[in-house]
């Protein structure tokens, strides 16, 4: 999860009007998610296909650090040579950096620059011969590099981030950053993404980037006032919306092919996934059933799989069959002649005969009543009989029985038809034949005619089980076919499914992130005015400030367009009448309105650093706007440090004229590339001349050159012991709106001359003593008489207070701010 310190209130505005909108929750989580960067909109965009809710960026209020250059030192770099250091006041105000062309001043504003981004707005667009000659060659045997030194408020010691170069590549350097007096990485400052979002230096050839193209004017507007998350929301949102959309139209496309490659299938499985995917709504689960062969088969699959599944006869069971069956038929045959069953009541007659003899007294015949004819003869006579007659009906009994047993052996054979010879037979099959002939065979061994079905086994079952087999290997054979055209289909099936199933698992998120893409698009224009609005309304403001004489006046500033078609809308007027503002305005104009443009943005609460560095803002500036524009500076200096530099004394010379609070160093280039620095118009030199002026001056009465003589001294003394303070505290971290709101409360000269010896404003009574013990009673004579003298008080001679409130005021400069205070 991603956290901002601040966005210029785009954020707030962004969820405000998301709150306010009827999208889905999933759609406002996208476009935040898409505001907030590449990770955040991806876990936002896994999340919504997977049900997840993902985490997104917040904007959480925080005390940013305010950061201010202390010092920029260079070594063999551009126009200097040997090591330069330029010593800068970190806090608010106003330091001008004055040299004439090639005395190397820029090489100052172009180290920084380059020291703390890796790059340099000037050179970005030059050729390659022109950016080689970056190397002083009066660097001697020193090693090209440039450094800056920084004051982070908050933080004790220095923050330093250096630039080292081995070889002639500029863009090929080494860095290293020191903090809390520890060496460390440079990106862990964490000032990356800040140095791109407020920019803090403004080179010339940024100014002159409002002329060109329309586009041109765009980008640089645009990368000035920090527009681009709005962009980079829509193009993610865009960006995911056509890959979404791709996979479905891709996914859609396949399915088409594959659906019309199923129908044409005759296999009942493409015909079942044919019909799942042909619906408003395919059904994908009936699909991988048929993939994973879950289903009986159905149809005219089911019937070739009956037809593989029939049995035909075993021929050498229908001849042991007929063999038997003939056998069985044969010996009931030879029993023909005779009667078994006269035999059977043959054998009971005379058992019965034997019975009434066994039990009657009389020999008499009890049939006809022959006398004497039941006797020991006829007992053995009839005995013999009944053997035989026995012997005959138990022979007839077998054969019977063994013929049974063979009909009965035909019964497996002659099972029922399958069903299955009703249907559509399969190819090269006469289906209504085979059935024909297996019926008829079927009725032969059915038959009581053991003839029949001994014919019928013997004489048709090969052929019958020959046309049975063949059916059935004709099945088999159409179902491989089949399956063998089934086997591509469902790979390319089964490689379609996942693809499907992601395209509906995401129809959802696909219809968010459109709704989201649209929204944003509508709102687009507004977020952008709203973000540009304060910035522009400041804009307007110091337009009005540097215009001066001019006719032009500059209304509402517009960015309109995207793409190609982007442009930049100037509502300007020349002499109250409407105007293109390129076509009217001049190069000076120009400069003036990219100044105008970069001041609001660079300095934003927002922005952790509390100084701009702005490279010759006065070229091609008529003389009457460059009054405006020592006003704007000044006027930034006052809550930010503001560093010019420039080789138009014109600036300088305004900034004097008008009294404008600054810090100005001049910067001259000797030979060899030797650059020195020196200061002019320090504060205590510049109120002590201005007394010194005063003092000599004859026409004056004695009685107002003392007040106006006193007042110069007191201010001379009042800036030394303010520089003690803010180098004191704010180099042991105290924040400088601490510091500034302790010297704003020391409100007399004692105050603030306690806070400067003893860091204790409340010490005030202790002053006079530390004055006289350290320098003697002449120095709290001066103190006095700076004191009271603009209000009348003692009498004293002004040009003697001027030469001794110098040494006051050295003595208060060099104090060690380090040194413990008494």
């Amino acid at each position: 999860m991603s956290t901002s310190t601040g966005d210029d209130g785009l954020h707030e505005r962004l969820s405000q009007r998301i709150d306010q909108s009827t999208l889905s929750e999933a759609a406002k989580l996208l476009v935040l998610s898409a505001f907030w960067g590449d990770e955040e909109f991806r876990a936002a965009l896994d999340g919504a296909v997977h049900g997840d809710v993902a985490a997104v960026g917040t904007v959480e209020p925080a005390d940013v650090p305010k950061t201010y250059l202390t010092a920029v030192t260079v070594t063999g770099f551009r126009g200097i040579g040997p090591q330069t250091t330029l010593a800068l006041r970190p806090g608010p105000g106003l330091t001008l950096v004055v040299g004439r062309n090639g005395s190397g001043k820029s090489s100052f504003a172009e180290a920084a620059e380059i020291a703390l981004t890796g790059t340099n707005a000037r050179w970005r667009d030059r050729s390659s011969v022109w950016r080689e000659g970056w190397r002083n060659l009066h660097r001697g045997g020193a090693q090209p590099s440039v450094e800056v030194e920084l004051q982070v408020d908050g933080e004790p010691g220095a923050t330093r981030v250096a630039r080292e170069w081995d070889g002639e590549d500029v863009d090929v350097s080494r860095v290293w950053a020191q903090r809390h007096g520890a060496r460390r990485e440079y990106g862990e400052l964490g000032w990356a993404d800040a140095l791109t979002a407020y920019r803090p230096f403004l080179s010339y050839s940024e100014l002159g980037s409002v002329l060109g193209r329309p586009s041109d004017l765009y980008d640089a507007l645009f990368r000035i006032l920090g527009l681009q998350k709005v962009s980079d929301a829509q193009e993610r949102l865009h960006r995911a919306f056509t890959d979404l959309e791709n996979r479905r139209k891709e996914c859609a496309a396949e399915g088409k092919e594959l659906l019309a490659a199923l129908r044409a299938a005759d296999d009942d499985r493409a015909l079942r996934a044919a019909e799942a995917l042909g619906g408003q709504a395919p059904d994908l689960n009936v699909v991988a059933d048929v993939l994973r062969g879950e289903q009986a088969p159905t149809g005219n699959s089911a019937v070739l799989r009956a037809w593989t599944d029939l049995i035909a006869p075993d021929p050498a069971a229908a001849l042991r069959a007929a063999e038997e069956l003939e056998a069985a038929a044969g010996a009931v045959q030879e029993l023909s002649g005779g009667d078994s069953d006269q035999a059977r009541r043959l054998v009971a007659l005379l058992e019965q005969a034997v019975d009434h003899a066994d039990h009657a007294a009389s020999a008499d015949c009890p049939v006809c009543s022959a006398p004497g004819r039941i006797d020991a003869t006829w007992r053995a006579a009839t005995e013999k009989q009944l053997a035989r007659l026995r012997q005959e009906a138990e022979a007839a009994d077998r054969a019977h029985a063994a013929l049974r047993g063979a009909r009965a052996a035909l019964h497996p054979l002659a099972v029922s038809l399958p069903a299955v010879l009703r249907e559509v037979a399969p190819p090269d099959i006469d289906g209504a034949a085979l059935h024909a002939r297996w019926t008829a065979w079927t009725a032969a061994i059915r038959t009581d005619d053991p003839a029949t079905a001994i014919a019928a086994l013997r004489d048709d079952t090969t052929a019958l089980a020959e046309l049975i087999s063949a059916a059935s290997a004709a099945a088999g054979a159409e179902l491989r076919r089949r399956q063998d055209a089934w086997q591509p289909l469902a790979e390319r099936l089964s490689a379609h499914l996942p693809r499907a199933r992601d395209v509906s698992a995401q129809s959802q998120v696909r219809a968010d992130v459109k709704s989201a893409r649209d929204w944003l698009k509508g709102q687009a224009d507004d977020l952008r005015d709203e973000g540009l609005r304060p910035i522009a309304d400041q804009a307007a403001d110091v337009w009005r400030q540097l215009r001066q004489e001019s006719n032009v006046d500059l209304g509402p500033v517009r960015l309109e367009g995207t793409k190609t078609r982007r442009r930049v809308e100037l509502d300007v007027t020349v002499d109250g009448d409407a105007g293109a503002a390129l076509g009217v305005m001049s190069q000076g104009e120009l400069h003036a309105l990219g100044l105008a443009l970069f001041l609001p943005r660079a300095m934003l609460d927002q922005s952790p650093f509390r100084f701009v560095v702005i490279d010759d803002p006065v070229q091609a500036m008529d003389p009457s706007k460059v009054d405006g524009l020592a006003r704007v500076l000044a006027g930034a200096a006052r809550t930010h440090q503001v560093v010019v530099f420039t080789h138009d004394d014109r600036l300088p010379d305004a900034v004097r004229r008008l009294q404008l609070p600054a810090t100005i160093w001049e910067v001259v280039r000797r030979e060899r590339s030797v650059v020195e620095l020196m200061q002019s118009d320090h504060p205590v030199t510049r109120y002590l001349d201005d007394a010194r002026a005063v003092a000599r001056t004859e026409s004056l009465n004695d009685a107002a050159k003392k007040r106006v003589v006193a007042g110069f001294c007191r201010s001379a003394l009042e800036a030394a012991c303010h520089d003690v303070v803010r180098r004191r505290r704010l180099g042991r971290g105290d924040r400088h709106s601490d510091v500034e709101g302790a010297l704003v409360r020391a409100t007399t000269l004692t105050a603030v001359t306690a806070l400067a010896l003893f860091d204790d404003a409340g010490r005030g009574g202790e002053v006079l003593a530390r004055y006289n013990r350290r320098l003697g009673s002449w120095a709290g004579d001066v103190h006095q008489a700076c004191n009271k003298g603009v209000h009348g008080g003692p009498a004293f001679d002004a040009v003697d207070l001027v030469e001794k409130t110098q040494k006051v005021a050295d003595f208060l400069r060099a104090i060690d701010p380090n040194a413990a205070t008494p």
